[in-house]
Formats: C-alpha cells, sequence, structure tokens
C-alpha cells in the first residue's frame, strides 16, 4: 500500500516581460465603470531572435523560441533546462 503523506514542495518562478509594447483593452466592472486591462504584449522580432541550423540553412524553431524567450522574459534561463 502507498503512503499518499509524502511531503511535496512546489515553488512558482515569476517570468517579467521586458522590451515589450503593452495593449490595453478596456472593460466595464460590475457597476458599469470603465477599467483598462493588459490584454497582450507585443514584441518586435529582432535578427539575433532568428537561429539557423548551420547545416541545412533552416530556421531552428526550439533555438529560435529560446532565442526570443531569452531575452523577452527577465529570469527564463535560470527556468530553462
Amino acid at each position: 500500500m502507498a503512503d499518499g503523506s509524502t511531503n511535496q514542495r512546489q515553488s512558482l518562478k515569476t517570468l517579467v516581460v521586458q522590451g515589450a509594447e503593452i495593449v490595453t483593452g478596456t472593460a466595464t466592472d460590475a457597476g458599469g465603470n470603465p477599467i483598462t486591462t493588459i490584454v497582450d504584449h507585443r514584441l518586435t522580432l529582432q535578427a539575433s531572435d532568428i537561429v539557423t541550423n548551420p547545416t541545412t540553412g533552416q530556421i531552428d524553431r526550439t533555438a529560435t523560441a529560446r532565442a526570443i524567450a531569452t531575452r523577452a522574459y527577465s529570469g527564463f534561463t535560470a527556468l530553462a533546462p
């Protein structure tokens, strides 16, 4: 029989978007008052974000995603394996 009382610890890390344009939208609260909320972030790609495979010349999607995340999110490299 397995023991279900194993202690587990979870920790959450916070990633902060840096260098992105904040896109806002307007909604209304329960009282009908307008409230401004952040609905998106826009990050312009840079040439250095695109990583190609030196053998094939094709875009390396995984490496490109990591390059963008490293630039866009403060603390990403500490989380990524």
